[in-house]
């Protein structure tokens, strides 16, 4: 694919991301297609919108159909996890370090990471 392909196609997308990779609008419009809650019980349209808003309150994301990881920029912390809660998700917690490192290694050690869980 050539540059001027992938440009075209990431100024297409609704969640175009000004200071991220070009894989994360991927993932925001994987998430976002979960409009009836089918991979799991939420609303992902909102989610998606939410994140690509906030993009500076992250600085990765991680998805599994169940659990959406956020590490978080350490800009507002807080307001990541307010937002996050605005999901409904059955489960938000930080990571603790152990957790942390179980899943990321010690790629993330440094940083909060938010887990929200739907059933």
């Amino acid at each position: 694919m050539s540059e001027t392909t992938l440009s075209r196609i990431e100024i297409e997308s609704d969640f175009s991301l000004r200071g991220k990779p070009f894989w994360y609008s991927k993932l925001l419009e994987y998430i976002a297609k979960d409009k009836e809650g089918v991979m799991c019980n939420f609303e992902g349209g909102d989610v998606a919108a939410s994140l690509k808003h906030y993009e500076d309150l992250w600085v990765d994301l991680f998805y599994d159909g169940e659990t959406l990881y956020i590490v978080g920029s350490g800009v507002a912390d807080k307001l990541l996890e307010r937002i996050a809660k605005s999901w409904s998700p059955d489960e938000l917690d930080w990571l603790i370090e152990k957790e942390s490192r179980v899943l990321f290694g010690e790629r993330f050690l440094k940083k909060r990471i938010l887990s929200a869980w739907w059933d």
